[in-house]
């Protein structure tokens, strides 16, 4: 006999087969939903949509409108794109792509050792982005060990990458593919910009700003540091 798992939903319980994934659970319930549900958490735990059913459990939806679905629709694109960029290029042709943040809420890209960076070619990865889109390609994830992502990345001539966890103490690494591309995103990153005032028609309403300056009633070498802006963190002089 079938094992079968309690699913709890928006207060409904229903039974699913164990090893149902969540993206067949979430195809029942995306009619009734204003944005696309991107994510799951279960009991409490984010899941992605390949993710499967073990036992009784309260899912919850996690859309494009929630501030952690749009970040990881936004992740999915950067990869989408990447991949695309590689699919195109040719991996030998390009020695390294970079997402870079701005001061707004796009993102551009540069690219390094590839001569043919033109319309035509953009035109041909757009193209390829819809087609890997279409083809319902799956981002997946797979934890390795340190040592493995160093060799992982070197391997990939991601040298950055490969120096970057060469200086991290964890032990397990998250990384994540689509296709024949593996890549490691970690988290949203922070736009630091020195002499922001010089730009302040263009900053973001929500920013948090750091001022040094002498503090010469201490001495000539003491800073007196002001922190605005921080959640959670009263406006304060440190």
């Amino acid at each position: 006999m079938e094992n079968m798992a309690k699913v709890t939903i928006n207060g409904e319980t229903k039974e699913y087969p164990c090893g149902t994934s969540y993206r067949d659970i979430v195809n029942e319930y995306q009619k009734d939903t204003e944005a696309p549900i991107i994510l799951v958490t279960v009991d409490g735990r984010l899941r992605e949509l390949h993710k499967r059913v073990k036992g009784d459990c309260q899912v919850e939806f996690v859309t494009t409108r929630d501030h952690i679905g749009f970040s990881t629709y936004k992740r999915s694109a950067c990869l989408v794109l990447l991949k695309a960029i590689y699919d195109v290029a040719g991996k030998d042709a390009v020695e390294k792509v970079e997402i870079h943040y701005s001061v707004g809420s796009g993102y551009y890209f540069t690219m390094t050792g590839f001569a043919g960076l033109d319309q035509d070619f953009l035109d041909q990865v757009r193209t390829q982005m819809h087609e890997i889109v279409d083809a319902k390609v799956q981002i997946c994830k797979r934890s390795v060990n340190t040592d493995e992502a160093i060799a992982l990345f070197h391997h990939h001539h991601m040298y950055d990458k490969e120096k970057l966890f060469r200086y991290r103490r964890v032990s397990k690494v998250n990384i994540y593919n689509i296709g024949n591309y593996e890549d490691y995103f970690y988290g949203e990153g922070v736009c630091l910009i020195e002499w922001a005032d010089l730009i302040r028609e263009i900053l973001p309403e929500q920013m948090c700003r750091v001022t040094i300056e002498k503090d010469l009633e201490k001495g000539f070498d003491y800073r007196k540091i002001t922190l605005e802006g921080f959640k959670g963190i009263e406006e304060q002089e440190a």
